[in-house]
């Protein structure tokens, strides 16, 4: 009986830290995803100044988001993003809208699978 109490507790342990990564990985990328819209916003009506203001504002929140995720995602995945940030970074300051939306669009796609592979299914656990 003793055993069956704590496979359980360590069970019960496990789905709880996950459920609070989740929360925190979904806040996260959730802020981050609406910052980056607000950018491409920004970008279209050639606001330069206010778009590289709220991608730098970003890119810090990542950067403390960042730290705690390589333990329970793919490191490939973190330096993609960090690749696809640097890449936008460059071209909002060179005034390149066309690369400038491509880049922060595929920037809220990479944040959107990457917390889609966190969500509690069948196909993630397996």
């Amino acid at each position: 009986m003793r055993v069956l109490i704590i496979a359980t507790l360590a069970v019960l342990l496990v789905i709880g830290g996950w459920a609070l990564l989740y929360d925190t990985i979904n806040d996260g990328f959730t802020d981050l995803t609406n910052t980056l819209s607000k950018v491409s916003e920004n970008i279209e009506t050639q606001d330069w100044q206010i778009a590289y203001a709220k991608l730098s504002k970003t890119n810090e929140k990542w950067q403390s988001l960042k730290d705690f995720l390589p333990l329970f995602v793919d490191h490939r995945e973190i330096h993609k993003i960090d690749l696809i940030m640097t890449r936008a970074n460059i071209y909002l300051k060179k005034k390149n809208t066309p690369l400038s939306l491509a880049e922060i669009e595929a920037l809220k796609a990479m944040l959107t699978m990457l917390k889609d592979e966190e969500v509690p299914n069948l196909i993630n656990i397996l």
